[in-house]
């Protein structure tokens, strides 16, 4: 799987930053979260400055001690640890290869290896395990045309959905955009030409999953294509041919497009459809994202 993600390294500038220091060691949370402790690592990975701009600050308060009269003691002073998107995790450990990460904070830097087929195989374990979706998928059966997907798939597929945003946000890293969590806008991804910090975001991105959708909700795959693609919105026609092969998984109606699209217009952002798809590379397929302008 490893290989899926090193179809493309991260820019030259952005790689030598992030090897300006020793890899980092990432601790992972019951969450399934990665975080960043140590303070100096911390502040390289989210460096906004360098548009490195990986992770969020949290706020950690300390535990609430019993004095021995049975009082509360003093609480402590706040510390903050840096919070990674799950592809943030595989990113950093399996493309960037400045990432460590272990189980507990007991590990130390240069004890656990990054990269591999192992590495990326338990971050997207930690990935399904982050998101409430995923997480909800892969613990379910899921019934299509009379059909049970045995229960044993459903934790796979899920999997694959977490690789699918792996290799999605890796795509537009390399292509000069800082990646966020687009939750708060409706959407996967949200695309930004420089730190959050200092500007807006210019995209939402929606990754559709047409093998998740074939499973799920008896939809088409979308059409295929070889390369990396934009459209403006004028060229998409939802009354053309009803026969043709549909651009969109039937359960993202144009309906969610334009509610998406106007919600995203309204704060000056326009809207992306993304799917990773499969290209003939020789010996093994090589992942390509194609993504849809809209509006």
């Amino acid at each position: 799987m490893e290989a899926i993600l090193a179809s493309s390294p991260p820019t030259p500038q952005l790689s030598a930053y992030l090897h300006l220091r020793r890899p980092s060691l990432g601790i992972v949370r019951p969450t399934g979260h990665v975080v960043v402790r140590d303070e100096g690592s911390a502040q390289h990975l989210y460096n906004h400055a360098a548009e490195a701009c990986f992770g969020e600050w949290a706020a950690v308060a300390p535990p609430n001690h019993t004095g021995v009269d049975g009082t509360p003691a003093t609480l402590g002073s706040i510390t903050y640890e840096l919070v990674l998107m799950p592809e943030e995790a595989v990113y950093l450990a399996c493309v960037a290869g400045c990432l460590e990460v272990a189980p507990d904070s007991k590990a130390c830097p240069g004890t656990c290896p990054t990269g591999g087929a192992a590495a990326l195989g338990r971050l997207l374990e930690l990935a399904v395990r982050a998101d409430p979706t995923l997480a909800n998928l892969a613990q379910r059966r899921v019934e299509t045309e009379g059909e049970i997907l045995a229960s044993s798939n459903a934790p796979a597929l899920a999997m694959r959905c977490a690789l699918l945003r792996a290799v999605t946000y890796a795509h537009y890293r390399h292509n000069g955009y800082v990646v966020k969590d687009g939750v708060l806008l409706g959407c996967h991804f949200l695309l930004y030409r420089g730190a959050p910090s200092a500007v807006h975001s210019d995209y939402g991105v929606w990754l559709m999953d047409a093998e998740y959708d074939r499973h799920t909700q008896h939809t088409s795959h979308l059409a295929s294509s070889k390369a990396i693609s934009t459209m403006p919105a004028e060229s998409i026609d939802p009354s053309a041919d009803a026969n043709a092969t549909p651009l969109v998984p039937s359960t993202l109606t144009w309906q969610h497009i334009q509610a998406l699209r106007r919600l995203l217009h309204d704060v000056s952002k326009k809207l992306l459809l993304c799917s990773v798809e499969a290209v003939d590379g020789g010996n093994e397929d090589i992942p390509q994202v194609v993504d849809l302008s809209v509006g």
